[in-house]
This record gives structure tokens, C-alpha cells and sequence, in this order.
């Protein structure tokens, strides 16, 4: 999968819309920032993805301000709608349960408040056969590099996901 990703990034629109149309879904992660905003405008409105094949997802960590959820309304009513998933815990259970908050050594949040949630929609509610559906988070890709530059390490491995794209630039 991550072969994919290295390969996805160095397409040019052409080939990147050709191997995005051996997916039967997209599953695009909304946090009601820009960059997953500006995901979800790229692939409805410069790939040309067909509405129907996009399932926009919101990772509700129960720690969300008032704005967050009235931009995903938003987002939802306006641009396309928005699943809301809930993880196992929320951000303050998982906290407790955990003895310590997050940090840049514990960095828990991610797999188990979106990516695990998101995972589980996938396989059970899509019932996605295996590598039909790309997961593509709403996050700068920029960050990425970033962290790894300032030697920052993600707590969460993406090897076992199925197929996951982040898009470079938008």
C-alpha cells in the first residue's frame, strides 16, 4: 500500500485518474480544517470523482469546539455530506483509560479516535472488498515531511492499511 502511495504522488492528473478509477470508494477524513476541505473540493471538483463514490467521514473525539460542528454541518449541507463516526472511547475516556494525555511519545489519538473508527466503517458498513476503497485523510502532506524532518515520530503505522493516498498538493 505505501508502494502505491510512493507511486500515486509522482502521477501526473491523467495516470493519477486512471489508477484512482480502480477504487470503488473514496473515503476522505474531514476535521472541518482547509486542507480536509480543500481535499474533498479537489477530488469533486478537479478529478472529476463521481459524487457517489465519495463517503466523507468526521472522527467525532467528543473534544471538539462549537465551530468545528457547525462547519461540518456546513461542509455536509453545502459541499457533500458527512458521516459522523465515533471512536471506542472519547478523547477524555481514552485519556483516563491510558493514565496520561497525548503527547509527542504518546501519540495515541490518531489510530484510536480516527483511523480505527474509520477502518471499521470501512469494513463493516461499506463492506468494501479488499482494495477497493483509498482512504484519503484530510491533512497537508507538507506536515508529514515536516515531522519526520524535526525527527518527530507518528505513533500509527498505515503498512496495514489496505490503501491510503495522501494527496502532496492540492
Amino acid at each position: 500500500p505505501l508502494k502505491q502511495l510512493s507511486r500515486a504522488k509522482k502521477m501526473n492528473k491523467k495516470t493519477l485518474k486512471r489508477y484512482l478509477n480502480t477504487f470503488d470508494y473514496f473515503v476522505i477524513g474531514i476535521s472541518s480544517g482547509k486542507d480536509s476541505t480543500a481535499t474533498l473540493l479537489y477530488f469533486l471538483n478537479v478529478l472529476k470523482i463521481d459524487p457517489a463514490k465519495i463517503v466523507c467521514t468526521f472522527a467525532d473525539t467528543g473534544n471538539e469546539a462549537p465551530e468545528t460542528y457547525e462547519h461540518i454541518e456546513l461542509i455536509s449541507r453545502e459541499l457533500h455530506p458527512v458521516i459522523t463516526l465515533y471512536p471506542r472511547l472519547g478523547f477524555y475516556d481514552l485519556a483516563r483509560e491510558k493514565a496520561r494525555f497525548p503527547s509527542l511519545k504518546a501519540r495515541y489519538c490518531t489510530t484510536e479516535l480516527k483511523l480505527e473508527p474509520t477502518k471499521r466503517y470501512i469494513d463493516e458498513v461499506l463492506g468494501a472488498e479488499p482494495g477497493k476503497a483509498l482512504e484519503i485523510p484530510g491533512f497537508c502532506f507538507a506536515v508529514g515531511n515536516l515531522r519526520r524532518t524535526l525527527g518527530i515520530q507518528t505513533a500509527f503505522n498505515l503498512e496495514d492499511r489496505e490503501n491510503f493516498f495522501i494527496p502532496q498538493t492540492l
